[in-house]
């Protein structure tokens, strides 16, 4: 049976990965990073074996902050958790909270004057 062209593999697939995310950040909220680090690499390696993001990409800005903390050295352990590094930087890249594109402006320095502001007409 299939479900807007997913599978019934796949939906089950992608809430498998969902709940150890989830997980993830359950216990980082209650300061249980130990916990949520090993939630998160439990997820990562199950999702990386099939290429999904969006289950990361989803949580947004607490899930990117949860990656970063992933992703940065530790003294005394390995640094990739037997995560594929390529894949761990996609899913940082799409759980970016500011992703900037091209076209986007550079951020402001302090003491840049604000940008103007278009006026939008009232009704």
């Amino acid at each position: 049976m299939t479900h807007g062209g997913t599978s019934g593999h796949d939906v089950l697939l992608a809430t498998k990965l969902h709940v150890p995310a989830l997980r993830a950040l359950a216990l980082a909220a209650q300061g249980e990073h130990a916990s949520a680090l090993g939630a998160l690499t439990e997820a990562l390696t199950l999702a990386g074996r099939h290429g999904y993001v969006r289950v990361f990409a989803d949580e947004g800005a607490p899930m990117h902050a949860l990656l970063c903390e992933l992703s940065a050295p530790r003294p005394g352990q390995s640094a990739d958790r037997g995560i594929d590094a390529g894949y761990l930087a996609s899913v940082l890249r799409a759980c970016d909270p500011a992703p900037r594109g091209l076209g986007d402006p550079a951020p402001r320095r302090r003491g840049d004057p604000a940008p103007r502001r278009r006026a939008w007409p009232s009704r």
